[in-house]
């Protein structure tokens, strides 16, 4: 959710000044906060404190460990699932971007891998399988 506040599509991908003070954790989480106390303000429906906690937590956890930015580890199953989902999408864009990378001749690498990508902690075959 914070991402949409975080990043500008002017040209490109940017950070916006939001984007680059607050980050799109803390943002996602104050975006939730924010739609909870104005759906209870339209309909005098008040979000479960144990339902918001929770979606907060998800939010705040997505990253899945303090040094990717999570400000929490992920405590509950939803948090779980969807920290793993966001590394899975994360590492499979990288591997996908590494196989299409043509920086080194396969000559020049002597083979049809690329060099060991320090974030998938493996090598990526480069070459179109359905070539």
């Amino acid at each position: 959710m914070g991402k949409t506040r975080e990043l500008v599509f002017d040209r490109g991908f940017a950070y916006s000044d939001r984007g680059e003070l607050i980050g799109h954790i803390v943002d996602g989480a104050i975006m939730l906060h924010d739609k909870a106390q104005q759906t209870m303000v339209q309909t005098g429906v008040r979000l479960p404190t144990h339902a918001l906690n929770v979606l907060e937590h998800i939010i705040l956890s997505h990253h899945g460990q303090p040094e990717y930015g999570a400000a929490r580890v992920p405590s509950t199953p939803e948090a779980i699932f969807v920290s793993l989902l966001d590394n899975l999408d994360a590492k499979t864009a990288i591997a996908l971007e590494a196989a299409r990378r043509g920086e080194k001749a396969a000559a020049e690498l002597r083979g049809n891998f690329t060099e060991r990508h320090w974030a998938l902690g493996a090598k990526v075959f480069r070459p179109n399988p359905l070539a």
